[in-house]
């Protein structure tokens, strides 16, 4: 951390003097979080992930006032399509809705199981992660946690992560 950020020296303010150290760091940190996380594993009927989500299940979420971000290849082939098929949505929500996963699970259309799922749902690391940009009614998480993410989710999704590194101008992949 201490090759990444830098105290400038009149100012107690930080300024990110690596930006590829910066972001590998990030992405080590985010994957041991994202290890320890409960994931909710939902499962619900669609033929389309992407097209069901922007049509039913984000304006649900939206309209209860439910800060959340999806995360993974769903996001990824949002930001820079990369991966040909997306299974499972990973879902960012945040703490009270994981909470009580009989709300969540009604919320989602959906039913909890423990395999067969279509949507992975985990509490919102930070609210910031809900930052990212809208795309076509889906709430995308800030591009650098997508990053982390399929980073930490390895094959493929790792593939993913560093086209979307790449794509996104975030500094060169390695």
């Amino acid at each position: 951390r201490a090759a990444a950020l830098r105290a400038p020296r009149s100012g107690s303010a930080r300024r990110i003097v690596d930006i590829d150290s910066f972001i590998d760091e990030y992405a080590a940190a985010a994957a041991t979080f994202r290890a320890k996380q409960s994931v909710i594993r939902v499962y619900r009927s669609w033929t389309d992930p992407l097209e069901t989500f922007a049509a039913e299940v984000a304006p649900l979420l939206s309209r209860e006032g439910v800060p959340w971000a999806v995360t993974g290849a769903a996001a990824s082939t949002l930001l820079a399509p990369y991966l040909g098929d997306v299974t499972i949505v990973e879902l960012y929500v945040d703490k009270e809705p994981v909470v009580d996963r009989d709300r969540l699970a009604s919320l989602l259309k959906g039913r909890i199981v423990d395999r067969g799922h279509r949507i992975e749902v985990r509490e919102l690391p930070t609210s910031m992660s809900a930052s990212g940009p809208d795309i076509g009614g889906i709430r995308v998480a800030l591009p650098v946690r997508v990053y982390a993410d399929l980073l930490a989710t390895g094959g493929r999704s790792a593939e993913a992560a560093h086209h979307l590194r790449e794509t996104m101008n975030v500094g060169p992949s390695t």
